[in-house]
């Protein structure tokens, strides 16, 4: 039989490291959600604020590889640099990143890219109200082709997990913004 302090010993080693992770990933988590916000704000993103998020990443990628039991904080918070990455370059009119080029899981990538469409609707109603519509229709070109993209991938939960109901979601977000956007078009034309 193995000895009791031996296994105490290494369970608390466990337990550290458990506590480390998800330290990081909170952190991660509130960092890109204060980056979208600035986004939102139409203020830059520092690239020694991404350094720092990609730094956590990197640590929990690294702890994720050690300890598979604690995947899920690393995906739960590659998934937030996803929606981020993404709104960052939707915003400023760049190429979608994908999986590979932000160093993600596949996984991470699908939940954070149906994130950042419904995130992206924010955007596209702001840029309504103030009258570009010109903007609007181009976020709202991208918040569709990145549903459009993802229609086909259908697989179950196990596979999967959360995928199915934030890509529900995305498809009312683009619905919805189809519906404003025409409208604001339609209220456009008639101020003419």
């Amino acid at each position: 039989m193995d000895d009791i302090q031996e296994v105490i010993q290494r369970l608390r080693s466990v337990e550290e490291v458990q506590q480390v992770m998800l330290n990081d990933m909170r952190e991660v988590v509130r960092s890109c959600s204060r980056a979208i916000s600035r986004l939102h704000r139409g203020e830059p993103l520092s690239d020694d604020r991404l350094n720092e998020i990609m730094e956590r990443l990197n640590t929990l990628r690294m702890n994720a590889e050690k300890y598979p039991t604690f995947l899920n904080y690393l995906i739960h918070a590659e998934q937030e640099y996803v929606e981020l990455m993404i709104v960052r370059s939707v915003l400023n009119r760049l190429d979608i990143p994908g999986s590979k080029e932000l160093g993600v899981d596949l996984r991470s990538y699908l939940l954070g890219m149906m994130d950042a469409i419904s995130e992206l609707r924010r955007d596209l109603l702001d840029m309504i109200r103030n009258g570009d519509l010109n903007t609007a229709e181009y976020i709202f070109s991208k918040m569709a082709e990145m549903y459009e993209w993802s229609q086909p991938i259908v697989f179950t939960d196990s596979i999967l997990h959360g995928f199915r109901g934030k890509q529900d979601a995305a498809r009312r977000a683009v619905e919805q913004a189809r519906s404003e956007l025409t409208l604001a078009r339609l209220l456009n034309t008639r101020e003419r």
